[in-house]
């Protein structure tokens, strides 16, 4: 389109260019929301403590009734150690132990990686790929260690680590394919992600690994080759000064 013909189709059309602009900051604000959202989340997930599994057992209906003082919200809300109060306190509970644990810290930054996406007009397709492949390896990390759970037994590792979904595919799996077994497809899933997640395959890892590998040769030569050379200046320099020395003693009278 020429710069002609889009000055007339905005001049013809200006309540479309007004819809465009109004899209446009819904989508702004949308991001930022998004991103507070999840710097918020973050924030509950951090100083989440398994002191407040008392404060958290209440309803979020319940809530309300700290504007009306009663006692035993009141007192849950002064005792709560997250740094969101009482609302922290819930939110990191329900989303440690009733989904896939600890690796739910994917959470808030796939929220800021979408709202960034967003902001910046990125291409949707690969953020989305980005976003599928984190929750795939998620879920695949809060099963693994829920299968850990399961070999080593409950008193070593808290439900904090696996989630309710964690422990509930371990069991399926050890049910299915045994404990072994399910260790072993779970291990080969995580790899398996992890080689997709980068783009890469077996061949170009092992390529990148042997380049890596002669770079690390080379610059560990040019260290020896260059601590060599200063050895055998500094000696060099200590028979010049040597020679130097033996020549003032021999011109003494």
């Amino acid at each position: 389109m020429t710069p002609q013909a889009r000055v007339h189709n905005e001049v013809a059309h200006p309540g479309r260019r007004a819809a465009k602009h109004s899209s446009g900051r819904q989508t702004t604000v949308i991001a930022v929301l998004m991103m507070a959202a999840a710097l918020l989340i973050l924030l509950a997930l951090i100083s989440h403590d398994p002191a407040d599994e008392a404060n958290a057992d209440i309803r979020i209906v319940d809530l309300i009734k700290v504007f009306t003082g009663d006692p035993i919200v009141k007192a849950k809300a002064d005792t709560a150690r997250n740094w969101l109060g009482l609302i922290g306190s819930i939110i990191s509970d329900f989303l440690i132990k009733s989904t896939i644990g600890y690796s739910v810290f994917c959470l808030p930054f796939l929220m800021i990686v979408g709202g960034l996406s967003m902001l910046r007009k990125a291409d949707f397709n690969k953020v989305l790929a980005i976003i599928n492949y984190t929750l795939v390896g998620a879920l695949l990390i809060s099963t693994s260690f829920g299968m850990a759970r399961l070999i080593l037994g409950g008193d070593a590792l808290g439900m904090e680590w696996s989630g309710v979904a964690g422990d509930f595919l371990s069991t399926i799996l050890a049910q299915l394919l045994g404990r072994a077994g399910g260790a072993i497809l779970l291990f080969t899933g995580l790899f398996i992600t992890l080689v997709l997640a980068i783009d890469l395959d077996l061949r170009a890892t092992a390529g990148r690994v042997r380049n890596g590998y002669l770079r690390l040769l080379d610059w560990l030569n040019r260290r020896r080759d260059a601590w060599r050379d200063s050895r055998k200046a500094k000696k060099e320099m200590e028979d010049l000064s040597n020679q130097g020395l033996a020549s003032v003693r021999i011109s003494k009278p």
